[in-house]
């Protein structure tokens, strides 16, 4: 009602507690980006876990997997306080982000580009391990990707790719790659270097 929006990802569910003289959000699980409109009566309030972030407004973006918050902001002024509201606090401000390390809340600069790109239907990724790539394949495409052992887990890689691709990808590796990769029964893409016989548990 305040005009602000919220963009989800796929598998993310999100519950609104708008009323009078409140605005606030659950983030169950998932990953969602806000574009908060300001109100003079009442702040934005967003819980994720045992942390609660506020602001006046702003546009962030919130990704709340395996009970580990990671934000981002891409533009204003963000207050993340633990402990339900009651604990530490950190301040964010425009291009930085914060994730939970070691159970600890550190802050580093963000890429917004990059982090925000599935919101336009790509996923894009500079020099990171396939691993950490196929997890994010995973969190948005409905085809499956398993990495078989740790040397086709560490290598790089860098590109633009349709979020739902996950297919697509899986073939691309086996021709730019030099990796193995078949489709299991299960429908599972697995992917392993070709002379790997150990799979990973």
């Amino acid at each position: 009602p305040d005009g602000s929006e919220v963009t989800l990802a796929p598998m993310t569910r999100l519950r609104l507690d708008y009323g009078q003289g409140r605005r606030a959000v659950v983030l169950e699980t998932g990953q969602a980006y806000f574009n908060i409109l300001p109100d003079a009566a009442q702040p934005f309030s967003l819980r994720v876990g045992e942390r609660v972030l506020t602001t006046e407004q702003g546009r962030f973006q919130l990704t709340y997997l395996n009970d580990r918050p990671d934000i981002l902001v891409e533009q204003g002024q963000l207050s993340l306080a633990d402990r339900g509201g009651e604990g530490a606090v950190v301040r964010l401000e425009t291009g930085q982000r914060v994730d939970v390390r070691n159970g600890r809340l550190e802050k580093a600069a963000a890429d917004v580009e990059v982090e925000t790109a599935w919101r336009l239907g790509r996923l894009v990724v500079r020099d990171r391990p396939l691993r950490e790539v196929v997890a994010a394949f995973n969190h948005y495409s409905a085809d499956r990707l398993a990495i078989e052992d740790q040397a086709a887990g560490d290598k790089r890689i860098s590109g633009s790719f349709r979020y739902d691709g996950g297919r697509e990808f899986a073939l691309a590796l086996a021709t730019g790659f030099d990796l193995s990769v078949k489709r299991a029964p299960d429908g599972v893409w697995r992917i392993r270097t070709p002379d790997e016989t150990t799979t990973l548990r």
